[in-house]
């Protein structure tokens, strides 16, 4: 009889135990991204050779205009996946973009694609950096039109910079908020699908895990055609800039929530469910002896 009682109580503790740990798995599901990197690659690598490929491809042979580096940016609150960085460096040998495919292609509502950018050399002149790019659009692949591309250009004085948008069909708009050479920000881009009138968002530095700001730039207007999907996202260093930047933690999804992630930290739930699993052990080490 005691024999019995005692299965049967180590059947109940395995019971919660698993009850727990089920909780707590459901507790720190991560959302579903189309796109993430840390380019946790050997520095020195051009990006579409070497470590990274895949999941890059170099449009043509890959320049060490865009290339792996040794610093891992950080932004305060977001989770750090560590890694190296993506040193882009404008010059008159810059080559063509280097892209990489998101999980799926998405035709409608809206993406969003963060990033963390430090300028280490200020531009004099604008400059194309990163783009969400289509199929039919496809910057990644040569053809010059994005359906929505990221600028870096000067600002006033020539000591710090600005960040912009454009999508294709209009002109670059930048915030006018002067950025500091050498400090890291968080970007935080959003395109939404609506036909030949699409509309593009630009967010500079949300509070980690915060609930979507006003945007610093809107972008509203008729394209030359309509992109019928986002399916990629590409860096291209151009021929007829200058300035040089460091990337960061990429991240491409369909919500703001999705790209602007806080660091872990244990829930109360989760706290307690921890605190059962090991209360569980505990039990199960007595009843054994």
């Amino acid at each position: 009889m005691k024999l019995l009682t005692k299965n049967l109580n180590m059947n109940r503790i395995f019971v919660l135990s698993a009850i727990g740990a089920s909780a707590l798995l459901v507790q720190n599901t991560e959302a579903s991204l189309l796109f993430s990197d840390g380019f946790n690659y050997t520095s020195g690598d051009n990006l579409g050779a070497g470590s990274t490929t895949p999941p890059w491809t170099a449009t043509a042979t890959p320049a060490s205009n865009l290339s792996i580096g040794s610093t891992d940016l950080t932004y305060p609150g977001a989770p750090d996946p560590g890694g190296n960085g993506l040193v882009m460096t404008q010059s008159a040998s810059a080559g063509l973009p280097a892209y990489a495919a998101l999980n799926s292609s998405i035709t409608s509502g809206s993406v969003y694609y963060s990033f963390l950018i430090d300028c280490t050399t200020a531009p004099t002149t604008a400059s194309y950096l990163t783009s969400l790019t289509s199929s039919v659009h496809p910057g990644a692949n040569g053809v010059t039109s994005d359906a929505l591309a990221v600028y870096g250009n000067k600002a006033t004085g020539g000591t710090t910079w600005e960040l912009g948008i454009r999508i294709d069909g209009l002109s670059a708009a930048y915030d006018p908020t002067a950025l500091t050479v050498g400090d890291t920000y968080l970007a935080v881009v959003e395109y939404t699908f609506n036909g030949t009138t699409p509309s593009a968002s630009l967010f500079i530095d949300p509070t980690a895990g915060g609930t979507q700001p006003a945007a610093v730039v809107t972008l509203n207007g008729i394209q030359a055609a309509a992109n019928p999907d986002i399916s990629d996202v590409s860096f291209k260093a151009q021929t007829s800039a200058d300035g040089n930047y460091i990337f960061g933690n990429l991240n491409v999804g369909t919500t703001f929530a999705d790209v602007n992630p806080a660091s872990a930290v244990p829930e109360p739930a989760s706290l307690a469910l921890i605190g059962l699993g090991a209360a569980s052990l505990g039990l199960m080490r007595r009843f054994r002896r």
